[in-house]
């Protein structure tokens, strides 16, 4: 409970209180909209907290995505930094070493650098990996 209230009043420093929620229900989560301002685009990520902060979350956009071809994005990828699908939605790879001390406010905001990588795929046909840094 302290550290989900630590949390919550780092993300209400940073977003507002009409862009996020906490869920608790058989899957609990974070959901945070995100808007993708420039593509004109909004998201309700979902950030699932199964075993947060011992293990990574689980990131989604709060659907399926297809890709710059139409494609569902469900399957692994490396060049576009996916993990498959979870929950029927699509898995974003938002981390490579997740440690306890990071915060949700961090993996929302590295949610919203890849769905902004992924809009400038949908534009130009790149692979998502060519968008962010490593």
């Amino acid at each position: 409970i302290q550290r989900y209230n630590a949390e919550l009043a780092v993300l209400a420093g940073h977003f507002p209180a009409n862009r996020y929620a906490f869920i608790w229900d058989a899957n609990p989560r974070l959901e945070v909209i995100l808007p993708i301002a420039k593509f004109n685009a909004v998201y309700k990520t979902k950030i699932y907290l199964a075993s947060f902060p011992e293990s990574e979350p689980i990131v989604t956009p709060g659907t399926i995505l297809r890709d710059c071809r139409g494609v569902k994005m469900t399957q692994p990828s490396r060049a576009n930094h996916l993990l498959g699908i979870y929950n029927g939605e699509t898995h974003m790879c938002i981390y490579n070493g997740w440690q306890p001390k990071f915060s949700l406010n961090k993996t929302a905001k590295r949610a919203a650098i890849w769905l902004y990588a992924y809009h400038c795929h949908l534009v130009t046909g790149r692979n998502i990996e060519d968008y962010l840094s490593h």
